[in-house]
């Protein structure tokens, strides 16, 4: 990986912005910068010279971006979130009607 992107990752984890009283544009401008970091790691973790510390750190960071990406998907409305709760794995198939 590039001197220059692991400059630009620096200087992203340095200035994690919020996206409180951002415009879309702002936000919109935000996410492409955020896929062009996460293409560029992808890059250095594709690499076969890429050290296996730098991976793991460059694995790591990828998906801190992608989760603040999520974060901005979200604020922009391109993403829609489902509230409804799962039933939890572990109760599935347990009948309760024998209990009492």
């Amino acid at each position: 990986m590039s001197n220059s992107a692991l400059a630009s990752i620096s200087a992203v984890k340095a200035k994690y912005v919020t996206t409180v009283g951002r415009t879309v544009t702002e936000l919109s401008e935000e996410a492409h910068r955020i896929e062009t970091l996460i293409r560029s790691m992808d890059h250095g973790l594709d690499d076969p010279h890429t050290p296996l510390g730098e991976a793991v750190r460059l694995a790591n960071w990828s998906r801190q971006l992608e989760a603040y990406l999520e974060g901005i998907r979200f604020a922009l409305r391109e993403r829609e979130v489902s509230f409804a709760p799962e039933e939890p794995s572990s109760i599935k198939g347990i009948s309760h009607e024998g209990n009492q």
